[in-house]
């Protein structure tokens, strides 16, 4: 962390601030404000607001076998490698997909609610399949239900 540390003894967390990155075998990550609960092996991380331009910054970067998840606020257990992701992005193959809330499992597969797969690089794609459900099994398939094609957020 570039700001400062904090431990807490008593509680066993650990708070790292600014800039903060954290290794753990091949998963990574990045954010302005890290949690380590090393009683229940647990991470949170998120990003802060810029009280001067008024944008997040630092918001994490989870990286996993070579693929990121960007997000804007994340958990994420070391010991049973699951996950609940806020805000997620992530490209899968030639595209992008972008969720609300994702939840990971051990096998790196996301199951997301109200998610969007498209092309568009943008954090707001201009088009997209929008679904109420998205399963992603990476590097093989992205499976959607109930799906609607979507441009400029008109379905």
């Amino acid at each position: 962390a570039k700001d400062s540390i904090r431990f807490n003894v008593i509680t066993q967390k650990v708070y790292l601030y600014g800039d903060a990155k954290v290794t753990y075998g091949d998963i990574s990550l990045k954010a302005e404000i890290i949690e380590m609960d090393w009683k229940q092996n647990l991470v949170k991380a998120r990003g802060k607001k810029d009280t001067l331009k008024g944008k997040e910054i630092g918001l994490p970067v989870f990286t996993d076998k070579g693929v990121d998840y960007k997000a804007k606020e994340m958990t994420y257990n070391f010991k049973t490698q699951k996950g609940v992701i806020n805000q997620i992005t992530t490209k899968q193959g030639d595209g992008f997909i972008v969720g609300e809330r994702v939840k990971k499992d051990q096998y790196d597969n996301l199951f997301m609610g109200r998610g969007i797969y498209t092309t568009c690089d943008l954090p707001h794609p201009h088009f997209g399949i929008r679904a109420r459900k998205i399963k992603v099994v990476p590097g093989k398939v992205v499976i959607a239900s109930m799906f609607n094609l979507e441009i400029m957020n008109i379905p």
